[in-house]
C-alpha cells in the first residue's frame, strides 16, 4: 500500500509505509519540501472525535486569573465539572493560565463563565513547520533584509 502526501504545488507524492511512519503530525519532508498527508476522502483530522495523546492541550491566558483568585476559579470549575486546571504562568508566577484538555472543554468553560470569545480559533496551535513555512514565504517575497 502507498500513502499520499500533497506538496504546496498540488502535486501528490506516494510513499511506502516505512517512509509514511516518519511523518510528524501529518507532515513529511520530501526532497526538501514539507508535504501534508493527503486522504482521498478528505481531511482525516475532521473525523477526530476524542483528543488523542498527540492532541496538544489548549493553554489560555484570557481564561486565566491572578493568584489571589485561583482557588475561587478552581472551585467554580470543579462545581461545573469543567475539564480545566490552573497552572502558574512561567513568565509571571503570580498569574495562572487555564489549561484545557480540548478545544471543546475550553468552549464549554467560556460559556459557563459568561465569557465571549471574539476569536473562536484562539486555542488552535500552529505547528512549527507551518510557522517556518510562513516565515519562508515572507522571506521569499520581501527578502532577508526586511525579516527583522
Amino acid at each position: 500500500m502507498m500513502y499520499k502526501f500533497r506538496k504546496d504545488s498540488g502535486e501528490i507524492v506516494e510513499v511506502d509505509y516505512a517512509t509514511m511512519m516518519l511523518a510528524k503530525d501529518g507532515f513529511l519532508e520530501i526532497d526538501g519540501e514539507w508535504c501534508r498527508r493527503f486522504h482521498e476522502g478528505g481531511n482525516i483530522r475532521k473525523t477526530l472525535r476524542e483528543p488523542s495523546s498527540s492532541t496538544p492541550k489548549t493553554i489560555s491566558s484570557a481564561c486565566g486569573c491572578p493568584e489571589s483568585s485561583v482557588e475561587d476559579w478552581r472551585n467554580h470549575a470543579r462545581l461545573g465539572n469543567h475539564d480545566v486546571e490552573f497552572v502558574p504562568d512561567p513568565a509571571e508566577p503570580t498569574f495562572y493560565n487555564a489549561v484545557f484538555e480540548s478545544e471543546k472543554a475550553r468552549e464549554k468553560y467560556i460559556r459557563a463563565r459568561g465569557f465571549f470569545d471574539k476569536n473562536p480559533h484562539s486555542g488552535k496551535a500552529i505547528s512549527p513547520m507551518d510557522l517556518e513555512k510562513a516565515k519562508q514565504r515572507i522571506l521569499d517575497q520581501y527578502g532577508e533584509a526586511d525579516a527583522d
